[in-house]
């Protein structure tokens, strides 16, 4: 992968976990700060870094080819915080949908550069008047109706030096059909005269996952007002929304606890499969039944029966424990053992959603205040009345959710063979 970075600054250090994997191309204008960042690298122990010293509105080098002219290359990844100057003095290419450039809006200039680069991702800062105010109308309308906005982070106050205004960053990648807006402006410490941006690990969380909450939300780009690309102006309106409860119970089918069948010595025998807790796979469907037994034939067997897609709980405890059954129970007649409560959802695709919800820090935080105020132990009444996020059945929720869901099936696969082979190597197995 290559990636290309546009006044490199201290970008290499966040960057340095990624040094075997990638290739690296910086400029600068100013040569002390290219010979800061030679350092750096020496330090960081980059492999393959090239860092040059240029302006790269007049004589960009080729530094892959180290050849003295223009180049075409495209990058994987470009990053660009650019300078606020108080004027380029710089025309814009006659072929470019953002000219002719604004004198008091110097990022415009790096940015259309960007554009010209980036293949896969590009990660920007600007100020935050460029997305609501006249000065940005051109650099809005292009980025939104090319569709290569992708997420938008608003900034806390005061965290870079010397610059009092507001930021927001910008994730640009192309052919996006909706845009994820994340208002992080509360999440900050005071750092001598700076604030300190905190929260990272959420931040880059809700940026892979997009999941609509209190902070962030997801929109097709049809909704988008030209006119404000700031996400404060999003979550305002969210907040002035009505919201609509989604109720658990409104799309079960069936909701039941698992009993023990008591033997008649007067009826047929019938081969079942009992269920417990120790069945439930940890990230993943629950296929494998391992406890036989024979079973009078009754018709109760029938009904107390799990079905592919049901989705269990542990009626007791304090950390709730969560399955979801696999295909492979049709054929079978698989029994719930006491302590699980079952959940048959009407729809299998709310049913993956539902169970990698209750898996998420959200998700097993509501379900454990449910054990928690009553006294460690849910039932039938309490997760039918449970409240889910307002969007959970909105259409792109379902589908990033199961997305979700298959990928957590397959890390799941990925932990189990890690399991079993360290089983066999320890002989276990």
């Amino acid at each position: 992968m290559k990636a290309f970075i546009i006044l490199v600054g201290s970008w290499l250090l966040s960057l340095s976990a990624h040094h075997n994997e990638c290739q690296f191309f910086g400029v600068d204008i100013h040569p002390k700060l290219i010979e800061i960042a030679k350092a750096l690298a020496l330090l960081l122990k980059f492999k393959d870094c090239h860092l040059e010293v240029a302006d790269i509105f007049k004589d960009f080098l080729n530094v892959q080819n180290n050849q003295k002219e223009r180049s075409n290359t495209k990058f994987d990844k470009v990053f660009c915080h650019p300078p606020l100057l108080s004027h380029l003095n710089l025309k814009a290419p006659k072929t470019s949908p953002l000219a002719p450039y604004t004198k008091t809006s110097p990022e415009i200039p790096f940015l259309d550069f960007a554009l010209s680069k980036f293949n896969k991702k590009a990660i920007f800062i600007i100020r935050s008047v460029l997305l609501n105010k006249p000065i940005g109308e051109r650099l809005r309308h292009h980025l939104v109706q090319s569709k290569i906005l992708e997420v938008i982070i608003e900034l806390p106050t005061n965290i870079f030096p010397h610059q009092m205004g507001e930021f927001c960053l910008l994730v640009l990648s192309p052919k996006n059909q909706r845009m994820f807006f994340i208002n992080a402006q509360d999440f900050h410490l005071k750092e001598g005269k700076y604030n300190k941006l905190i929260n990272l690990e959420e931040i880059t969380d809700l940026c892979a996952f997009k999941r609509n909450t209190k902070i962030s939300c997801l929109l097709d780009y049809q909704n988008i007002n030209l006119e404000n690309l700031k996400p404060s102006y999003y979550m305002q309106q969210e907040m002035q929304s009505p919201q609509i409860k989604v109720v658990l119970g409104d799309f079960l089918e069936k909701c039941y606890r698992g009993t023990r069948v008591e033997m008649k010595q007067d009826k047929e025998m019938i081969g079942c499969y009992d269920l417990g807790i120790k069945d439930f796979e940890a990230y993943g469907v629950s296929n494998s039944f391992n406890d036989y037994a024979l079973k009078p034939n009754l018709e109760r067997l029938y009904e107390l029966r799990v079905q592919p897609y049901d989705v269990l709980l542990s009626m007791r405890g304090v950390t709730p424990k969560v399955a979801i059954i696999g295909k492979s129970a049709a054929q079978k007649i698989v029994l719930p053992n006491a302590g699980i409560l079952v959940l048959r959802v009407k729809n299998s695709v709310v049913a993956k959603a539902l169970y990698f919800y209750f898996l998420t820090s959200a998700g097993c935080l509501a379900l454990s205040k449910i054990y928690q105020d009553n006294n460690e132990r849910i039932g039938e009444k309490e997760i039918k009345e449970m409240l889910l996020p307002s969007g959970f059945l909105d259409s792109q929720v379902l589908e990033d959710y199961n997305e979700c869901f298959y990928e957590l099936i397959a890390r799941g696969e990925q932990i189990k063979a890690q399991k079993q082979g360290i089983a066999k190597l320890l002989g276990y197995e």
